[in-house]
């Protein structure tokens, strides 16, 4: 195969017939055909080139914490951003690349003495991942601290920095997928007291324990109804601890759908058709997902080459 004599000559770390739900968070998916890991910017840009160039068909993932992926053989190059976690300060801003989780950026922000984005400190995504979604919690969003992003047009084949008000930032939605592919993001940073904001990141590690499931999930399935969460609706149908197979609605929070431990993505995709399905009966409101699911067709994803 063309694609691994490439990646053995720069090498680039892959796996062949990768277990998608390994690398899911919330433990679910078939098979990958190849899994490649990128360990910095020129790795990245190397493999999007000869992906692009040869039209083999891939996808960009960080910590899959919000995407639902196929149960049966996903053929693509799934391409992960988990190895690519460099973080650097200057003037008043941290520059982090794409598979840096949130958390880990958070506690190294207290470690340089700078004031970190406390309410994003429990999100488990990825800098590139938060940003591609405008992930937020407690009333803030990456989008509030984000100054610009590096990002790699494949189109024009070259990397361009793209400023924030040109992301087209909105609830939990960014244009960043018609930019390109996200490299690193610039987020605003000082310094401050570090003991203060310490104490603020553990009360909202304390909440989210309080308020959410343990249980394997993707975070909220679906987007607020104007100012009422859609977990309000569900809750009132009387949804909660409703299962599908091992797919389950939490009976801590109504706006999470928990993996039991054996849940399939087929599971997950029905169990949000019937939830849809009652709150519009019930409510006459139309939920619409959060998440991403990647559709299946004859038991393949298929995507658009990038």
């Amino acid at each position: 195969m063309e694609l691994i004599s490439f990646l053995n000559q720069h090498d680039i770390e892959y796996t062949a017939s990768e277990s998608v739900a390994r690398l899911s968070f919330v433990g679910i998916g078939g098979q990958a055909a190849l899994a490649v890991y990128p360990k910095n910017r020129g790795e990245m840009l190397c493999l999007i080139a000869y992906l692009s160039s040869h039209r083999i068909p891939y996808k960009v993932v960080g910590n899959m914490s919000n995407i639902l992926p196929p149960d049966g053989f996903w053929g693509i190059c799934l391409v992960s951003t988990c190895k690519m976690r460099s973080v650097y300060f200057e003037e008043g801003l941290a520059i982090a690349e794409c598979g840096l989780p949130l958390s880990l950026l958070c506690r190294t922000m207290l470690a340089e003495g700078r004031v970190p984005p406390a309410e994003l400190s429990g999100i488990p995504a990825t800098v590139g991942g938060a940003v591609y979604q405008n992930a937020g919690a407690f009333g803030i969003e990456i989008a509030d601290y984000l100054r610009y992003a590096d990002i790699y047009d494949p189109k024009q084949d070259r990397v361009v920095r793209v400023e924030r008000d040109a992301l087209g930032f909105s609830y939990r939605r960014s244009a960043l997928s018609s930019h390109g592919i996200l490299l690193s993001a610039a987020l605003a940073c000082h310094e401050g007291d570090i003991k203060a904001a310490e104490a603020s990141m553990t009360r909202v590690l304390a909440l989210r324990r309080k308020s959410q499931p343990s249980a394997p999930s993707l975070g909220s399935v679906f987007l607020r109804v104007g100012e009422t969460s859609a977990a309000y609706y569900i809750d009132r149908a009387g949804l909660k601890g409703y299962s599908i197979g091992g797919a389950s609605v939490s009976t801590k929070h109504a706006g999470f759908i928990v993996n039991t431990g054996n849940a399939t993505s087929r599971d997950f995709r029905a169990l949000i058709a019937f939830i849809e399905k009652t709150v519009f009966e019930r409510f006459g409101v139309a939920l619409k997902t959060e998440i991403e699911i990647v559709k299946e067709k004859e038991g393949n994803a298929w995507l658009r080459f990038a």
